[in-house]
């Protein structure tokens, strides 16, 4: 699979995506690249700004990517 069939695979499986999870689970450094990829081909994709803690366990705010489903009020 390419990386933009991982990502969207994932999307369709689960609330949604961050650069965390795109790197550890895929290996995928440009994860904003492949969704950019992804809306160039029509894909509806929110992004969401949300709040994780970091190993110092200060809060820092990452993008989380989602896939607005059909019928969906987003």
């Amino acid at each position: 699979m390419s990386q933009n069939e991982l990502i969207e695979d994932y999307l369709d499986k689960h609330e949604g995506i961050t650069q965390k999870i795109a790197t550890e689970r895929f290996g995928i450094m440009r994860r904003a690249s492949r969704i950019s990829d992804l809306k160039r081909k029509g894909v509806n994709i929110s992004t969401e700004m949300i709040q994780v803690p970091t190993r110092s366990g200060k809060p820092a705010w990452v993008a989380r990517y989602r896939k607005i489903k059909e019928g969906s009020n987003e």
